[in-house]
């Protein structure tokens, strides 16, 4: 799936808050290890609430609920700006409350980097 112009913007202080690049770091550094900081039965649910444009700007907001691994509720209200070329997303800048996943998701464990823990810049 990845064409290495694919990247994924998370702002804020965590060290999660960074540029993504590539298929790779995206769905396996990434997406494939957040799922370790929510209970096994309180995965994230994505529910998409809004899309707006259909062209090489595009943007989606959402919200996403679960249960943390230390069983605190999770409930996140999200917004993604894509850019669309040749009908594929190639980049998202991602919005989210990073103040919230700080609070509320465990960070990941140790040699997974990076991990949820406050980090320098954003």
């Amino acid at each position: 799936m990845d064409n290495g112009r694919l990247s994924a913007r998370r702002r804020g202080h965590l060290a999660i808050s960074r540029t993504w690049r590539g298929g790779h770091e995206i769905f396996g550094d990434f997406l494939g290890r957040i799922g370790t900081c929510f209970a096994a039965d309180g995965l994230p649910v994505i529910t998409l609430t809004r899309v707006l444009g259909d062209g090489p700007p595009a943007a989606a907001e959402w919200t996403a609920v679960g249960t943390a691994a230390n069983g605190e509720p999770y409930e996140n209200h999200c917004l993604g700006v894509f850019t669309v070329e040749d009908g594929r997303i190639t980049a998202v800048r991602e919005y989210l409350d990073t103040d919230h996943v700080a609070r509320t998701l465990p960070a990941w464990p140790a040699g997974a980097a990076p991990g949820l823990s406050p980090a320098a810049g954003g």
